[in-house]
């Protein structure tokens, strides 16, 4: 499992089609059970930023296929 997580979600009404975006960061708690946040700290931030890109760049393929 990696520590931040995308989820890009497909969007669409009559005129057009859009995509959001949903980051979290996966952690153990106290009991080593595995928990869920959309709360960063610094230290998550570059890796955050790294996904994000990815994201953004999956997205504007996905509307460059569909022109």
């Amino acid at each position: 499992m990696f520590p931040i997580e995308c989820a890009i979600w497909k969007n669409q009404s009559e005129n057009r089609t859009w995509y959001t975006v949903t980051l979290s960061r996966s952690y153990k708690d106290a009991t080593d059970e595995w928990k869920s946040t959309d709360s960063f700290s610094a230290d998550d931030l570059l890796l955050v930023a790294k996904v994000a890109d990815q994201a953004h760049s999956w997205i504007i393929q996905k509307q460059q296929e569909r022109s």
